[in-house]
């Protein structure tokens, strides 16, 4: 009795509007609010530079949006996410509030992004030196992630879990020859090893790869 007790105790004492559980649409909403509040002029720093909640947000919330937007499009599903040290980020549920999924989010940027994005939000531009000197090729970037990929698959994940390999928006942005060709480097294949799949996706959620156990 005393054990479930302090239980709730902790659980209340820990949660928090990020770890709260969510319909979909309430989930879509609040998501989508955090990003335009930080869209206008005076915030858009806090995009590029992160702080601890503008890192959870971008590269973990809504990377969860933008895989739910494509594969729960049509239902009506509570998502919660999850931050600390456990091993995923979030919880979907069904329509009826049971278990369905767990979601692992990995973001792989190009080398010393922070140090570039830091540049844009102090500047608004990049300085002559980094123009000159700072051009990424698709290839390399493959390798990282490849690279980042490889990370997670040598980490234990509970059965059912889905991973999340969103590319850096730098290196692709809506453009599906690009994306396509990222996909198309990553070899040896990938495979989805302990994963139920791997799903690639780029940042605004335009473009899409699967990687699925073959049966």
């Amino acid at each position: 009795m005393r054990r479930g007790i302090l239980e709730q105790i902790f659980n209340f004492m820990t949660a928090t509007p990020y770890n709260q559980k969510r319909k979909k649409a309430a989930f879509d909403e609040w998501v989508c609010q955090w990003h335009h509040e930080r869209l206008n002029l005076a915030r858009v720093p806090e995009l590029l530079d992160r702080n601890r909640e503008s890192k959870k947000m971008h590269e973990e919330a809504f990377v969860v949006y933008q895989y739910l937007k494509r594969f729960y499009k049509n239902r009506d599903i509570f998502v919660e996410l999850r931050e600390g040290n456990q091993n995923f980020d979030a919880i979907i549920y069904d329509e009826s509030d049971k278990f369905l999924e767990y979601v692992e989010v990995t973001c792989v940027p190009q080398e010393d992004d922070h140090l570039r994005r830091k540049e844009l939000a102090n500047k608004g531009q990049y300085p002559l030196e980094t123009i000159l000197t700072h051009h990424p090729t698709l290839d390399h970037f493959a390798t990282l992630v490849r690279d980042g990929i490889d990370k997670k698959l040598q980490k234990k994940y509970p059965a059912s879990t889905t991973l999340l390999v969103a590319l850096s928006a730098e290196m692709i942005v809506e453009d599906k020859d690009r994306f396509k060709y990222v996909v198309s480097r990553l070899k040896p294949v990938v495979t989805p090893g302990i994963f139920s799949k791997i799903v690639i996706l780029d940042e605004p959620g335009v473009n899409y790869h699967t990687i699925k156990l073959i049966e």
